[in-house]
């Protein structure tokens, strides 16, 4: 009698050979999924592209500071103003140190002088300011400076006036040096004024702590013209 193997026992030698088949059927399904999502149309409709503002950020514009210009620096004035001359006084208001010059085509000009003291940076104190004469500088303004004084025809002529500023310097041997004019002005006028100061004579020099000492004055000079 001829053995006979078992169903069961047959497929246990068959094993082997469906998991083979079940491997390459599960390789199939995973190509073949790739290649249906590959070949998937896309619907360029649906897709937006970013705006370039999203990407702007605002940015807040900042107007610059003003840039205040300093103020120009005041200018520097004597303390002693310089009276403005009336040509409309009669003769018993008109004011001293009044000089009225020859009259040049009806036209009598008018000079007035006052003289204002600088004492050299050099010297902070002078115990003893220079004198001319007998009077000091009141004699110097009155009697020598206005008496000796011409309004120029050149000045009259062209109706110019104003006042002028001579810087001088008194010595220590009292004669006068370092003539100038410190403020602009007609030219005329400036010669006429430093003409006459520079014919003065020597003064009795400044002292300091017994010594002379070099003394600085500004002598201001208006000329004034009559009004027709």
């Amino acid at each position: 009698m001829v053995p006979k193997k078992s169903s069961k026992a047959d497929l246990e030698n068959k094993k082997s050979l469906f998991f083979e088949i079940g491997l390459a059927l599960s390789m199939l399904l995973v190509l073949m999924a790739f290649e249906w999502k590959s070949t998937r149309n896309i619907d360029l409709k649906d897709v937006k592209a970013p705006k370039i503002t999203d990407f702007i950020e605002e940015i807040p514009i900042t107007k610059p500071d003003e840039i205040k210009t300093p103020p120009s620096p005041n200018e520097v004035f004597y303390s002693d103003k310089i009276n403005v001359i009336d040509n409309n006084l009669t003769p018993k208001q008109s004011p001293e140190n009044i000089f009225t010059g020859e009259d040049i085509n009806g036209l009598p000009p008018v000079i007035s002088a006052r003289a204002e003291e600088e004492v050299e940076e050099a010297v902070i104190i002078v115990q003893v300011m220079p004198k001319f004469g007998e009077g000091g500088l009141d004699e110097f303004r009155n009697e020598f400076v206005m008496k000796n004084l011409r309004y120029p025809e050149e000045a009259q002529e062209n109706r110019i006036s104003g006042c002028v500023y001579i810087e001088f310097v008194v010595e220590k041997d009292g004669s006068l040096s370092n003539f100038k004019s410190i403020r602009k002005a007609d030219e005329s006028l400036i010669s006429e004024a430093i003409r006459v100061i520079k014919k003065s004579p020597k003064w009795t020099p400044g002292k300091h702590n017994g010594k002379p000492v070099r003394v600085k004055f500004t002598l201001p000079i208006n000329f004034v013209l009559n009004e027709l």
